[in-house]
């Protein structure tokens, strides 16, 4: 019994083993998808505060 136990564990485990790697690989990819998203924001952030900026300099640039 205990023989077969281990035979059915040795033919099981690539299989366990894939769907582990599966599912960190599915880890992975939503964590870099999130960090893609929160880098395009900051940029998106900062794009729009150097045009506000680049907007006051010229207007204050016109009024000197």
């Amino acid at each position: 019994m205990l023989a077969r136990t281990l035979v059915d564990h040795l033919l099981s485990w690539p299989v366990a083993s894939q769907q582990v790697a599966r599912r960190n690989a599915l880890l992975a990819a939503t964590a870099l998808t999130q960090g893609r998203m929160e880098r395009d924001e900051v940029d998106r952030f900062v794009a729009a505060a150097a045009a506000r900026r680049e907007v006051r300099v010229l207007r204050d640039a016109q009024l000197a």
